[in-house]
């Protein structure tokens, strides 16, 4: 799913530069957060789904 809002990112962006619309750019700049925090909760979930820790802390 983070993944396909970055693709739509990649769309926007490609409208925004070939057509130069407006809209394009900023919804392309809003795409980035969101699939940020799509990536990252993908992450902490399969972590959890695996019952370790998604982070580890360096070994002293």
């Amino acid at each position: 799913m983070a993944l396909s809002t970055y693709v739509l990112m990649a769309i926007f962006s490609g409208m925004g530069f070939v057509w130069k619309h407006p809209f394009a750019d900023i919804a392309a700049k809003n795409c980035a957060p969101i699939g940020a925090n799509q990536l990252l909760s993908a992450i902490r979930t399969f972590g959890s789904l695996l019952n370790e820790p998604w982070f580890r802390p360096l070994a002293c």
